[in-house]
């Protein structure tokens, strides 16, 4: 109270590089705005701690307790401890209380990021088919002590206090209900076609003879001449996809001629060699018409071409999820993110929108902050940017996380007639009359509060955790019940669920259907190339749409192929692009003796080969007779001895 009173902030974080004290001092500087003056500032270091790190305080006094969003409470930032090696985190987690080492958490960092503008190549092991863990690139240790989650700039500019709350039903207003023509009655010509016909639609042999002319080209640019048609490219995506069904450990034991490792299939498509020419020097865009800044030119043509042809069709799904999709990577790009808690914690972010079933309508790679944002917060951003695309607003409705949700974002996709629903977090709703999440968990479960003000409506529901959440569309009526698990009773029993919640569970999960399909049979051939993890994603994307767009158009569970029947049918047809006939050698060819005994035989230099006699090594060969001969084999070969 005394420091709410005398406006006292105190930030606490360990040895960090300047940018991250820069961006606590950002911090201070947006929270108090507004404030008359800044009394005193001083930054002073505390002793060295035995884990190797430096623990430094920055006590700032502010004229006033107060600031645009409210009374601010004492706000304490803990951030992450940064050590070199294990030995140091032991040390430093030993000299903690018991309670802070149950609440530690320990993460391998990558290494720092270093793009490169000269070359696309990263120090990787290509045949190594083994999946590629934190472990392989490791960097420092980061140490979380502290749990609970510090708000972002983006919750504070989301909150709003000129909202007026009230326990009513009903929002302001009406959305028109139009229905979404289903897939079969938007392109009936799509019924009869077969899974490596559905495939070149999403991804054409136009767009394949382009990656061929775009191959041969970065050759020449190499100094190399090598020759692609649009055939070699169908085959190498055919041995691309091949390997995320038939796993080998090694990418050139494809090429095998062990009994236990062989794959015919592979051998029989083309050489081992002309596989390693075409992924050396495969590219999708040309490198002199790069545009510069742009850390994504040589990937971005592929994903905006593909997402153009994904929705060729229209958007045939009425409920859709806008969510991340992360591609692992754990290279060394500055595009790469690191994601605390999920399956995937390194790689490319790629922001998706997708129907609740999995079927992807488009997709966006984020490259870190942008400077031309215009300050809005990034998953304001995001959604306007993916629901953009959506020709005719009022037939949709979009479902997102709690990273999204705001009551800014709820106006403006209000105003343009779209219907939408997501979790919120507390931090942007903060004057919104509900109870507190300490105080609904102790009522029984299934019990929920709401209120209103009649643009966004907003329920906070007690299940196994909190849930809060809010919808322009979408209210607590009609209320149902769902099946729970009573440890009091040993068995299920129901509970209340409000309609909010179930339609949110229904319908947010399409982005993470895909993520399952993507990740079932993900390509495991690897390379140097940086942006490669990308465009094995895009690869996997189209032949899990294909399967999609299939599954929409045959209801019927027998007209149904599996993912892998499915994902079989189209490698098998581009293996079979164009038969591979490899050259076998022909019998021997044996000059009469006749030839061999006439006058004028006698040995010359030449090019390493096999001796015609004794078939070892040689560099001389017979100048008539023009095979080599060691000087010893010689009289035998011409029966002079």
């Amino acid at each position: 109270l005394i420091a709410q009173l005398l406006g006292l902030y105190r930030f606490v974080w360990s040895e960090q590089p300047r940018c991250q004290k820069h961006f606590i001092l950002t911090r201070f500087q947006q929270l108090t705005t507004g404030v008359v003056a800044v009394i005193h500032l001083k930054l002073f270091t505390v002793e060295k701690n035995k884990g190797g790190s430096w623990r430094c305080v920055a006590v700032v006094f502010v004229q006033g307790p107060c600031c645009r969003f409210g009374k601010l409470s004492l706000f304490d930032f803990v951030m992450a401890l940064r050590f070199l090696t294990l030995e140091n985190v032991i040390d430093y987690l030993e000299t903690l209380p018991p309670e802070d080492q149950m609440n530690a958490e320990v993460c391998q960092l990558p290494p720092l990021c270093e793009d490169s503008n000269l070359t696309d190549e990263e120090p990787i092991e290509e045949n190594d088919l083994a999946e590629v863990m934190p472990l392989d690139v490791c960097g420092e240790l980061d140490v979380t002590l502290d749990s609970d989650v510090i708000e972002d700039a983006d919750d504070l500019y989301e909150s709003s206090d000129s909202q007026t709350w009230s326990k009513r039903k009903s929002l302001n207003h009406v959305f028109e209900n139009v229905p979404v023509l289903p897939l079969s009655t938007l392109a009936p010509e799509l019924i009869p076609l077969n899974p490596i016909e559905l495939f070149y639609k999403i991804m054409p042999k136009e767009e394949m003879a382009h990656f061929a002319e775009m191959t041969e080209r970065y050759a020449l640019q190499k100094g190399v001449t090598l020759s692609v048609e649009e055939e070699d490219i169908e085959k190498f995506f055919g041995l691309l996809l091949l390997s995320g069904y038939n796993c080998v450990p090694c990418e050139n034991m494809f090429w095998s001629t062990a009994e236990d490792l062989a794959v015919p299939i592979a051998r029989a498509t083309m050489s081992r060699n002309r596989f390693h020419d075409l992924k050396k020097y495969f590219h999708i865009v040309d490198n002199m018409t790069l545009q510069e800044g742009d850390k994504l030119a040589k990937i971005s043509p592929m994903y905006e071409n593909m997402g153009k042809r994904l929705r060729q069709w229209g958007i045939f799904s009425e409920a859709l999820s806008i969510d991340q999709c992360m591609v692992p990577y754990c290279g060394n790009r500055s595009c790469k993110m690191f994601i605390k808690g999920k399956e995937i914690r390194f790689g490319f972010k790629v922001w998706t929108m997708a129907s609740s079933s999995g079927y992807p309508y488009a997709m966006q790679i984020y490259a870190g902050k942008e400077r031309d944002r215009n300050k809005e917060p990034l998953g304001f951003s995001v959604v306007k940017q993916m629901v953009s695309h959506l020709s005719e607003p009022n037939k949709y409705h979009v479902y997102f996380d709690s990273f999204f949700t705001s009551p800014h974002l709820m106006k403006e996709l209000t105003q343009k007639g779209i219907k939408a629903t997501g979790t919120i977090r507390d931090a942007r709703i903060r004057n919104c009359p509900l109870m507190r999440p300490e105080v609904i968990t102790e009522k029984s479960r299934g019990y929920f509060d709401h209120t209103c003000d009649g643009d966004m409506y907003v329920c906070r529901w007690n299940d196994n955790v909190t849930v809060t959440i809010a919808s322009n569309y979408h209210t607590h009526f009609p209320v149902g019940s769902v099946k729970r698990y009573s440890r009091a009773e040993k068995k299920h029993v129901n509970i209340t669920q409000p309609n909010i919640i179930r339609q949110y569970n229904q319908c947010v999960n399409g982005v993470s259907v895909m993520d399952k399909m993507l990740s079932s049979y993900r390509p495991k051939i690897r390379s140097k190339k940086w942006w490669w993890s990308l465009f094995s994603h895009a690869l996997n994307m189209a032949v899990v749409a294909a399967w999609k767009l299939h599954r929409e158009l045959h209801t019927t569970t027998s007209d149904q192929l599996s993912h892998l029947e499915f994902r079989r049918f189209i490698t098998i047809h581009l293996l079979h692009a164009m038969p591979f006939v490899r050259s076998q050698p022909g019998p021997r060819s044996h000059l009469p003796m006749s030839l061999r005994s006439s006058h004028g035989h006698y040995l010359q230099s030449c090019t390493q080969g096999r001796c015609a006699f004794c078939k070892k090594n040689c560099r001389n060969e017979c100048v008539l007779c023009k095979k080599r001969l060691h000087r010893n084999c010689f009289p035998f070969y011409h029966g002079l001895a």
